[in-house]
């Protein structure tokens, strides 16, 4: 992204998505599909983990909330699914607690929800809150595009903008 775009007509991005719904799905299916076969983008899921050592997660996890907690910002998770590298989740918070962590994700699948799941210290893994059999690693993702838009974004409302998903 190298500029702000205004789409006549419309208030915001999620009005315009609204009314081209089915477009904007099939382009990113078709997109989806492209860099996953063509783009060998099926090897990353291939090849990364679903779980990890106990230990391994733990530390994970406490990278994760170290991140998040420091930046006050969003991050985009890439879920590592079995033999899948599609999926996310945007983190909007991660809490600790006595036993690991509360996340309150927004789930691509169910955009306008928070969700809630969570992280005992011991796991190996993380399970969709809906399909405790999809096990997955999390992982901050797309850092660089999100600090592109960020850049855009400072660029035509100001540098001192704060936003929410700003490193």
């Amino acid at each position: 992204m190298s500029a702000i775009v205004e789409v006549p007509g419309y208030a915001n991005l999620r009005d315009f998505s609204r009314d081209f719904q089915g477009l904007i799905q099939e382009r990113l299916e078709r997109w989806q599909v492209l860099d996953g076969l063509l783009g060998f983008a099926w090897v990353d899921g291939a090849m990364g983990d679903t779980e990890l050592p106990a230990d391994e997660m733990k530390d994970e996890m406490n990278i994760l909330f170290m991140d998040t907690y420091k930046s006050q910002a969003l991050s985009f998770l890439k879920l590592q699914l079995p033999g899948i590298s599609a999926h996310a989740w945007i983190l909007v918070s991660m809490i600790p607690t006595a036993t690991g962590f509360d996340f309150y994700v927004i789930e691509s699948n169910a955009p306008t929800q928070n969700i809630k799941t969570h992280y005992e210290y011991g796991d190996t893994h993380l399970s969709m809150p809906y399909n405790s059999s999809w096990t997955f690693v999390p992982s901050l993702d797309f850092e660089a595009d999100l600090d592109k838009i960020a850049e855009s974004l400072r660029e035509a409302c100001g540098s001192q903008m704060k936003l929410p998903f700003a490193r």
